[in-house]
């Protein structure tokens, strides 16, 4: 018998499968990159509020790095609190949320 067939028909219902989760790890790795990207825009966020810079200022300069971020800046009892919303379409047409928030004393 010839079995040649049926390793073509098991490559063609494996390859699919293999490839969506390759593009999930792929999505994966991208979410977790921007979301280390949007912390340390807010870590430097925070660092130019300790050097004195207007809470304004600060909007206007994470707005400059990445415009595609929903920033919200509050200021409480000589405590800011940002917090940094992104969406982000992944290669399987989910739309994800990044959100980070960050106290600075």
């Amino acid at each position: 018998m010839n079995k040649k067939g049926q390793v073509l028909v098991l490559f063609i219902i494996i390859l699919p499968l293999v490839i969506f989760i390759f593009g999930m790890v792929i999505g994966k790795v991208y979410l977790y990159g921007e979301k280390k990207r949007q912390e340390d825009l807010a870590k430097s966020a925070c660092n130019y509020y300790k050097d004195g810079k207007s809470i304004i200022k600060i909007k206007d300069i994470i707005l400059e790095n990445d415009n595609d971020q929903m920033v919200k800046i509050t200021d409480k009892n000589n405590k800011v609190k940002i917090v940094l919303v992104k969406q982000i379409d992944s290669l399987l047409n989910k739309k994800s949320k990044v959100k980070t928030e960050i106290i600075c004393k």
